[in-house]
């Protein structure tokens, strides 16, 4: 996921729009692609365990990952999970556990 993230810092510090968009359409279409379906298959090789990415209860693995969609989401302005319903379904899970689903409706304001 970190080569990812980095991948889409290119898009925001490019200055030329031309260059931008194709940046950003490149990311969205060939960039995001082979790591949405590796994270799917992880989900879907440990359904008989759990529903979540390693064994049966959440891990960090779990809370970064779905923080990941989310900033690559509201960082792009548009969802990126769109074909993998197995991770929007996990994304979802993360973020009904009470604590998190407390924090994201407590927390402040703010573009990170």
């Amino acid at each position: 996921m970190t080569e990812l993230r980095n991948e889409s810092v290119k898009i925001f510090i490019e200055q030329d729009y031309e260059k931008k968009a194709l940046l950003r359409e490149n990311f969205l279409k060939e960039l995001i692609p082979p790591y949405l379906s590796r994270y799917s298959s992880i989900l879907e090789k440990n359904v008989e365990v759990g529903e979540w990415l390693v064994g049966s209860s959440v891990t960090w693995a779990d809370l970064f990952i779905a923080y990941s969609f989310e900033f690559l989401e509201s960082s792009l302005g548009q969802s990126v999970l769109e074909g993998f319903p197995r991770l929007e379904e996990h994304k979802a899970r993360v973020y009904r556990i009470p604590q998190i689903k407390a924090w994201i409706e407590a927390r402040p304001d703010s573009l990170y």
